[in-house]
């Protein structure tokens, strides 16, 4: 009885980290060659131009799949997204955090599937 009453109390106290949540890491998407990543390109708030892999998928309808996904959310943010300072997280909307890695807002200028291996590029304007 008291395992079962031990592991109901797991199960629930691990409900809210699997919780769907908006924020996605884009630092853990480690492909391989021959997958295909979706990419969000981003400009933001010093003009800068990134590239960002959201997302990792083993065929082309895959990463379609998830490239409608995120097309939906940005288009439902008005073309916007939301960063940390160091690119790592993306967010499609603005989340609370510390005050010196507060989430800032960036223009979506693309979205696309590439087939890997993909290098991303900080381009400056």
């Amino acid at each position: 009885m008291y395992r079962i009453a031990t592991l109901i109390v797991l199960g629930m106290a691990a409900l809210p980290a699997m919780a769907a949540t908006d924020a996605v890491d884009a630092t853990k998407t480690v492909p391989s060659p021959g997958q295909w990543s979706t990419v969000v390109a981003i400009l933001d708030n010093s003009d800068n131009h990134y590239l960002l892999k959201t997302n990792v998928a083993n065929d082309p309808a895959g990463c379609m799949d998830a490239l409608d996904k995120i097309a939906e959310k940005v288009q439902e943010t008005g073309g916007a997204v939301w960063t940390t300072p160091d690119k790592k997280n993306l967010s499609y909307e603005k989340e609370s955090s510390p005050p010196n890695y507060a989430y800032t807002r960036a223009k979506v200028l693309e979205l696309r599937c590439v087939r890997e291996p993909f290098e991303g590029e900080l381009v400056s304007k």
